[in-house]
């Protein structure tokens, strides 16, 4: 009986003290032609337990043009999800590197992405002649 109690509370502890896991990286790791105006979102197994500002110190965002980007971070409502809002679009056709580190990851992780390198025409942007 004693052992399975110990077992238990080491299974406890090992899950209290294990790194939190990384679900999902939004723009996904290897995209290509992603909007400047994009946010990066992360999403976690768990809930975080760290506030943003201690966030803002585990996450880097750098452009290929733009160099170390810096932006605003939010923590969504379950405490699962990471918003990074940059301050300044990135530049089209640029080449973003997010790393992630500290408290957030065991391990230093990095993703990388791709901005659009051409200006998206919408409807409104084309010219239609009326037809008579």
């Amino acid at each position: 009986m004693k052992t399975k109690i110990l077992l238990l509370l080491l299974l406890q502890f090992s899950i209290l003290f294990s790194g939190n896991r990384i679900n999902y990286f939004e723009p996904r790791d290897g995209s290509k032609m992603v909007n400047i105006e994009n946010n990066i979102i992360i999403g976690f197994e768990r809930a975080l337990s760290i506030t943003p500002v201690e966030i803002n110190d585990c996450i880097q965002v750098y452009g290929s043009m733009s160099r170390q980007c810096s932006g605003k971070i939010f923590i969504i409502k379950e405490k699962n999800k990471v918003i990074f809002i940059p301050d300044e679009y990135f530049k089209r056709g640029e080449k973003i590197t997010v790393s992630i580190k500290g408290r957030l990851s065991d391990k230093e992780i990095k993703y990388r992405f791709e901005t659009s390198s051409v200006k998206p025409q919408w409807y409104s942007d084309i010219s239609i002649e009326k037809e008579r």
